[in-house]
């Protein structure tokens, strides 16, 4: 449970409760990082965008944005993109390719698959890709739970 305290315009200060809903883990494929090292040669840039995209953690599919960040499905694909407003100097936003697995217990998992700036196109090779990665996750989850189970 959070309490957030909120100062009103008259001085006085009001409490609120929220409960958390899902506090689910936030994963980033070894390719997602090297395209995030690509686009953002410096340490600090990366681990500021590595602190913003643990906003998926209370993320749901019904919502439209992660705390601040606008999130928007990729149609006819299990994927979503959140876009993360520039504050980097790539005189454009960045925009992370995510999927939710939701096999993973207790309330799933958010992996992030890929980044590119937000003007860049979508294309087919992009997605193509993109389902390379996601089905290389489900190849080594099934591998580690027959592992596990034995």
């Amino acid at each position: 449970m959070l309490y957030y305290c909120y100062l009103l315009s008259d001085n006085s200060q009001v409490i609120v409760r929220r409960f958390v809903v899902s506090c689910r883990n936030v994963r980033m494929t070894l390719a997602a990082s090297e395209d995030l090292r690509m686009l953002l040669p410096r340490m600090e840039s990366r681990a500021e965008v590595e602190r913003h995209a643990l906003k998926l953690q209370f993320w749901s599919r019904a919502d439209l944005q992660a705390m601040d960040l606008p999130v928007a499905a990729i149609p006819n694909t299990a994927f979503f993109t959140a876009t993360l407003a520039d504050s980097f100097g790539l005189q454009c936003d960045l925009r992370f390719i995510i999927w939710e697995d939701v096999l993973y217990p207790p309330d799933g998992q958010i992996w992030i698959l890929g980044f590119c700036r937000d003007n860049e196109i979508s294309s087919d090779s992009t997605l193509t890709i993109v389902h390379q990665r996601k089905a290389i996750i489900e190849e080594s989850d099934t591998l580690t739970r027959t592992w596990f189970s034995d």
